[in-house]
């Protein structure tokens, strides 16, 4: 997270993952999104845009996710008249197409971006059965 001048910047997506996920705690505290933020859902970006099209605005504010097992980093988003956490993992499509529009410096993580509603196919085991169950998870993605 830092370069030679002890300044702090985002991996780059060609490097991500073989990022340690310790050197996020590396990253500037100026600017951190708060905590108590709710996470943002396709059902609340849903809320804002009925199509499921519309767009996120990045205030430039992020913060390491920490223990979070989804996440590498938090930035902090507004979406219609509310301000939401958006995880990002350095390893999704969401990060490199953030990571070529905004750039290395968090700071710098300003603006608008459009976005919509995705959904994939998730399979898990049933803990009582053992059947494989096929669920559809729907996420907001960085077009």
């Amino acid at each position: 997270m830092e370069n030679g001048r002890g300044k702090a910047t985002l991996p780059s997506p060609a490097t991500r993952a073989t990022s340690p996920r310790s050197s996020v705690g590396k990253m500037p505290s100026p600017g951190t999104t708060k905590r108590g933020l709710d996470r943002l859902t396709a059902e609340k970006f849903e809320e804002s845009f009925p199509t499921g099209r519309g767009e996120l605005e990045f205030t430039g504010k992020m913060m390491p996710a920490g223990r979070d097992q989804y996440a590498n980093v938090i930035c902090e988003v507004r979406c219609g008249d509310e301000l939401f956490n958006f995880p990002l993992k350095y390893d999704s499509k969401n990060y490199e197409l953030l990571h070529s529009k905004f750039g290395d410096e968090p700071t710098n993580w300003k603006g608008e971006v459009e976005c919509e509603i995705k959904s994939y196919r998730k399979r898990e085991r049933d803990g009582k059965t053992g059947d494989t169950i096929s669920t559809e998870v729907f996420y907001v993605a960085v077009m």
